[in-house]
């Protein structure tokens, strides 16, 4: 008996440190947005730019993203209209397990809405905070 409940040890032991081969992103750059079981999301702190344009309140972020499904990661530069609710994907990088790059692309896509209740809606929130605290950031330095 204790040699099967060692072997089981064993076999999760095994199986876990494969689920997890994922290596976790620095916390000194990248902070965790959000997950759920098969996709998780973390911003890049250090590359968030935010703009007022006569479109509306822009902003830009890094977006690390990784699925369980394909075990993979990718980071994309994601670009919002906060007033208009509307995304585009500017850059997309996508990394196999090993961390190689398997695709690639640059793009200047056409805006599209940013749909309820999904990720993107909430990197949208957080960042339309971002984009209010970092402007009432600005106005206290101008005081």
């Amino acid at each position: 008996m204790k040699k099967i409940l060692a072997l089981v040890f064993i076999l999760v032991l095994s199986v876990s440190s494969i689920c997890s081969a994922f290596e976790q992103p620095d916390p000194d750059r990248w902070f965790w947005i959000g997950s759920d079981d098969k996709i998780g999301f973390w911003l890049d702190g250090q590359t968030m730019e935010f703009e007022k344009e006569l479109s509306g309140r822009i902003t830009r972020v890094w977006v690390l993203t990784y699925t369980t499904k394909d075990d993979n990661s990718s980071k994309s530069l994601w670009e919002y209209n906060l007033d208009k609710r509307k995304l585009r994907i500017l850059s997309e990088v996508i990394y196999n397990s090993s961390g190689d790059v398997i695709y690639t692309r640059e793009t200047s896509s056409l805006w599209t809405s940013v749909i309820p209740g999904t990720w993107g809606e909430t990197i949208m929130k957080f960042m339309d905070s971002a984009y209010d605290f970092q402007k009432s950031k600005k106005m206290k330095i101008n005081d």
